[in-house]
């Protein structure tokens, strides 16, 4: 089978990152017998970012959606998705068009039975966490609606307790990324003053104008 190798790696750690990575899938692909028909890279890239929204990555897709290969391969889970949840996004992506992909921290490769079983359990384990980060962000919104704070997604100076704003705060404190506060906000149904989904930028703007309006 055709395969797409895909690294990435942070300026500071390319060189060493880069070779390891490369040996490990030259590895993985003489053993699996796979032709490597491309090595694609996006350093100093982070995991947050959609695999659609690097430059390497969109050559992938476009690869795969060009027949040039039938599947990617990476060394490990981050170097696709930031977590378990957004990999088994890419996996639903992937299967709908018949891709395969592989990573080998998991041992994940769903071109084999063994793999696509084991993407089947992960993508079931996403859609149960989505609905617990639900219910958690649904209890701690309302609680703080107990609590009086006004619910208001975008603060003004004279009032910084709006209920989004709260619980973006809490989140925060509690060591949660910008993507994660995201995702739970959306999974809960909240949208942004002007209607929209939340995204990182949207939090990190949120926390910028409280930081600001407090300081």
């Amino acid at each position: 089978m055709k395969v797409v190798a895909y690294l990435r790696v942070s300026t500071d750690q390319q060189d060493t990152s880069m070779s390891a990575q490369r040996d490990l899938i030259e590895r993985w692909a003489a053993y699996r017998e796979h032709d490597i028909v491309a090595w694609l890279s996006d350093p100093d890239v982070s995991g947050g970012t959609g695999l659609a929204d690097r430059e390497g990555g969109r050559e992938v897709l476009r690869m795969l959606g060009a027949k040039e290969a039938q599947g990617v391969v990476v060394t490990k889970l981050d170097r696709l998705s930031r977590d378990v949840a957004d990999f088994a996004t890419v996996l639903k992506q992937f299967r709908k068009k018949n891709w395969s992909v592989a990573t080998l921290d998991l041992d994940i490769d769903t071109a084999t039975t063994n793999g696509e079983m084991i993407a089947h359990v992960l993508m079931a384990l996403a859609q149960w966490e989505r609905r617990q980060i639900g219910d958690r962000t649904r209890a701690a919104l309302a609680e703080l609606k107990r609590q009086g704070k006004p619910y208001g997604g975008r603060p003004s100076k004279t009032d910084l307790r709006g209920e989004v704003v709260n619980y973006i705060t809490m989140r925060r404190d509690e060591g949660a990324g910008l993507s994660q506060i995201a995702r739970e906000l959306n999974e809960a149904g909240h949208l942004t003053s002007l209607g929209n989904r939340f995204y990182p930028s949207t939090v990190a703007k949120l926390v910028e104008r409280v930081a600001a309006l407090r300081a």
